[in-house]
């Protein structure tokens, strides 16, 4: 996908992410994020993220 395709008011710093962009931006359709029960920011993740192909083994 291209910068066209991007979420609006989504940003993304998950470099190994597919839907990762350039500039920080999250071109999946839609994003899901977990961990109903979080009380702090870093007990979410986003399950939308699936490895790209440039990524690590």
């Amino acid at each position: 996908m291209t910068e066209n395709n991007v979420i609006t008011g989504i940003k993304c710093e998950a470099k190994n992410c597919k839907h990762h962009t350039a500039n920080d931006y999250c071109t999946a359709g839609h994003i899901q994020v977990e961990c109903k029960d979080a009380t702090t920011k870093s007990e979410t993740f986003c399950k939308t993220f699936e490895k790209n192909e440039n990524c690590c083994n």
